[in-house]
């Protein structure tokens, strides 16, 4: 049950670490002209940073358990989640070439993990 515990930080760590770079995109988006005031005095700008801030915060914790090899292939979740959030959030365009990569990425990522041990640390 600990170690399910553990296993929800590096599940944030993916969702925090893709909201950052939404709110960046939204951030770019809403900015205007680029000035250091514009940048810090956006709110989307500052809720990608908190995000970043939440995502270190869990990602130390997740490294506490896993070891970083295996913890990070679930980082490479953010290869499936951009895509779908750049489609329905932002609508640009994700074309077949993107789906087919998104794919490999994760049967590479399958793979890793049939072969891995758990990556827990004892």
């Amino acid at each position: 049950m600990r170690h399910k515990f553990y296993f929800m930080f590096i599940i944030l760590s993916l969702l925090f670490q893709s909201m950052t770079v939404v709110f960046s995109k939204y951030a770019a988006i809403s900015v205007g002209s680029l000035t250091i005031l514009n940048i810090v005095s956006n709110y989307y700008y500052l809720l990608s940073i908190l995000c970043l801030g939440l995502q270190a915060l869990c990602w130390q914790f997740a490294l506490k358990k896993f070891d970083l090899f295996w913890a990070y292939l679930f980082m490479s979740g953010i290869f499936i989640v951009i895509p779908l959030v750049s489609h329905f959030i932002f609508r640009e365009d994700v074309t077949l070439n993107n789906i087919l990569g998104a794919f490999v990425i994760l049967a590479g990522i399958i793979v890793l993990l049939l072969n891995s041990r758990e990556g827990r640390r004892v």
